[in-house]
C-alpha cells in the first residue's frame, strides 16, 4: 500500500513543528520502541540536491519518536528553515529495529519566501 500524500507549507525562517501518530486501522498507537526515522526534502524526487535531512540517529537530528505512543515529532528550526530556497518534495521512512523500512508519508512541501530577515 502507498503511503499517504501529505501536503503542506512552511514559512521559510519560521520554527516548524510536525506531531504525527503511527496508528493501526482501528486508530491504536503503534508502539515504535528501537525503530529509527528519517525525512528529506529535495527540489524533485531524483535530485542529488537535498534541502532537508532529517533524523533520529547520528548526525542527523530534527524527529523525536515517542516510542511508548508511536508519536513522531519532526521539528525544522527557524535557522535551517530559512536555507530552504524554494518548494519540493519529500518523504519520511521508519525503520523498524530487524531493518524493516516503512514509508510513512511523502508528498510536496511549498516554501512561504521570507521578507523580514
Amino acid at each position: 500500500m502507498a503511503a499517504p500524500t501529505y501536503n503542506f507549507e512552511i514559512e521559510q525562517g519560521t520554527t516548524v513543528v510536525k506531531v504525527l501518530q503511527y496508528t493501526d486501522s482501528s486508530g491504536t498507537p503503534i508502539p515504535l520502541t528501537g525503530y529509527i526515522a528519517r525525512m528529506q526534502m529535495r527540489p524533485t524526487v531524483g535530485s542529488l540536491i537535498k534541502y532537508l535531512d532529517l533524523g533520529t540517529v547520528g548526525p542527523l537530528t530534527g524527529i523525536v519518536i515517542t516510542a511508548a505512543t508511536g508519536v513522531i515529532t519532526i521539528t525544522i528550526s527557524s535557522a535551517l528553515s530559512a536555507t530552504i530556497p524554494t518548494d519540493g518534495v519529500y518523504d519520511l521512512e521508519i525503520e523498524s529495529p530487524t531493518g524493516v523500512v516503512t514509508r510513512l508519508l511523502r508528498g510536496a512541501i511549498s516554501i512561504s519566501q521570507e521578507v523580514t530577515r
